[in-house]
């Protein structure tokens, strides 16, 4: 494929990611560019979802492993063709009938290719990491007794906010290349059994590492609030921005904890949470040493969007009926990971034909200048519209959980914040891990 047609690959998934979710943060994007052949292996949360990400992150086109019935599902296969995705049968009994698929990767390889996999295999409804399959580690041994030299391989954690959600947030970590040759010995090929399970160990070890690994959306939402909470007060400055990676490694750490300790920590964080984030607040500004920029914080979001209100209304018109079918879809669709596979590829597809058909009005009432403003002004609206509505919406809920008294006995955020913490302090203060949870797993 040409770098153009490269270049076109990621702007779609740019135009797709912006659409779908309100903010996707990427860390260590550096590790996918290194030249040379690199297997990329992925937690499989969010279907589709998770493929078009790693896509938006890598500077690389990623060749595709996926499920060879994807490709019986109308003009899929071709998209999956021209993008060079690589068809392999699921099959519970291992890679039986991927002769072809895996004599594949490791031409992809042997030509410096990158490949994306997702070694669970199928997609997990929960935030933790599933079976690993022994496929990519099968795929590196085949391609290195087959004399491809360098394999690297890179695993990346992509971290859901609300994988089923609508304009939601994503966080994808990329960690730490290793090649086969640290873990076993230089002569193991793909049919050793010892070798494939024992790189396969690794494999699903460091994905762990860099991947979400809760017992619930819930408990990572909370979790990781906590850990920022806790970082923040530790550093030299509370000003200072946290690492996002530093807060997910403290995270995962604190989900270790047994439940008796883990759960009061999550709900006191989980409220200190939902506070914040109707006013569009992180920790950072509840623990800044100026707190007097609290208020007129708040002031400017509602003024920002009350001038937005009137762009929103006519955001609404224009994307009215792509707008319903979504909500439609969101009702009909109940599992989580089908929903995650589906609304990109259904958001792309009906948001496309409803501005083509703008389009089409506007080249038809004025020609080609009214084209041009048509297409400017569409995506500004829409734009308007998304962030009017999260905002009122996350006004709303503000407000109910101050009347409803839902945030425990705090009336104040800082005062929920010292809530969070000493929770914190409770679970490590018996907990003969504690040092280590809040220390986060090195890499």
């Amino acid at each position: 494929m040409s770098d153009q047609r490269d270049g076109v690959l990621r702007r779609v998934a740019r135009v797709v990611v912006r659409l779908v979710y309100r903010r996707v943060d990427i860390l260590h994007a550096d590790r996918l560019t290194t030249p040379g052949p690199m297997l990329v292996v992925a937690n499989h949360f969010g279907g589709v979802a998770d493929a078009v990400l790693v896509v938006l992150a890598s500077s690389r086109r990623p060749r595709i492993v996926a499920a060879d019935r994807i490709w019986k599902i109308p003009l899929v296969g071709r998209v999956l063709d021209a993008i060079g995705a690589i068809p392999i049968h699921q099959r519970r009994d291992g890679a039986s009938g991927n002769q072809d698929a895996f004599a594949s990767c490791h031409r992809a390889l042997a030509e410096g290719s990158q490949i994306l996999i997702f070694p669970e295999g199928v997609t997990s409804e929960e935030p933790s990491i599933a079976q690993v399959r022994t496929g990519a580690a099968r795929i590196v041994l085949g391609a290195r007794a087959a004399g491809v030299e360098g394999i690297a391989i890179v695993p990346v954690g992509i971290h859901y906010e609300d994988k089923a959600g609508f304009r939601s947030r994503v966080f994808v970590e990329v960690g730490e290349a290793f090649g086969p040759d640290s873990v076993i010995g230089p002569d193991a090929g793909a049919d050793d059994r010892a070798a494939v399970d024992r790189l396969t160990d690794e494999i699903a070890q460091r994905l762990r590492r860099t991947a979400p690994d809760f017992r619930g959306w819930a408990e990572e939402r909370a979790l990781v609030t906590v850990a920022e909470a806790a970082l923040r007060d530790l550093g030299p400055d509370p000003d200072t921005p946290i690492p996002l990676d530093l807060e997910y490694r403290v995270a995962n750490g604190l989900a270790r904890l047994e439940p008796g300790r883990r759960d009061p920590l999550v709900r006191a964080a989980g409220t200190y949470h939902d506070v914040m984030e109707p006013v569009g607040l992180r920790d950072r500004d509840i623990a800044g040493r100026d707190r007097r920029r609290l208020g007129p914080r708040v002031a400017f979001e509602v003024a920002l969007t009350l001038l937005m209100i009137p762009y929103a209304l006519a955001g609404l018109v224009a994307n009215a009926v792509p707008l319903a079918l979504l909500a439609v879809l969101r009702r009909v669709v109940s599992a989580p990971a089908v929903m995650a596979t589906v609304l990109p590829l259904a958001a792309a597809g009906l948001f496309g034909l409803t501005w083509a058909f703008w389009l089409w009005w506007a080249w038809s009432y004025g020609g080609w200048e009214s084209v041009v403003w048509a297409a400017t002004i569409l995506p500004v609206l829409l734009a308007a519209l998304l962030a009017t509505t999260e905002r009122l919406a996350l006004g709303w809920r503000a407000a109910t959980g101050l009347v409803t008294g839902r945030r425990s006995r705090a009336h104040a955020m800082n005062d929920l914040r010292e809530d969070t913490l000493d929770a914190l302090v409770d679970a490590l203060a018996s907990a003969p891990s504690g040092s280590a949870a809040l220390g986060g797993e090195g890499r």
